[in-house]
């Protein structure tokens, strides 16, 4: 089951080839639909993974830990707003090194 449009129904109809992709349209939703029994899986990128299996313990990220791919991730703010940009910028560049955001991550993504 992938989000129809997103990098990860491009990922999967590219490296699935003889999977049956079914498109569903609301990304939060698509976990019930697998617990449902309605789809077999979701791949997704590793923190939503760590994060769905703590929501959801019957489900199980297959390793996080190695992905399939590499795609950074970003924060949308308001189009302008430089004095926030800059401080989300500065923020985010600081706890990356040191430590704020794997002592946020760990106990909540694994």
């Amino acid at each position: 089951m992938v989000n129809p449009g997103g990098t990860n129904e491009q990922f999967a109809r590219t490296n699935l080839t003889r999977a049956t992709i079914v498109p569903h349209p609301d990304n939060n939703t698509i976990f019930e639909e697998i617990l449902a029994g309605r789809a077999d899986l979701m791949i997704t990128d590793a923190t939503e993974t760590r994060w769905q299996q703590q929501q959801h313990p019957e489900l199980c990220a297959v390793h996080p830990e190695a992905p399939f791919t590499f795609s950074e991730k970003a924060y949308l703010l308001p189009r302008g707003d430089v004095v926030l940009q800059e401080w989300v910028n500065n923020w985010l560049r600081i706890a990356q090194n040191d430590g704020t955001y794997t002592r946020f991550a760990q106990p909540r993504l694994g």
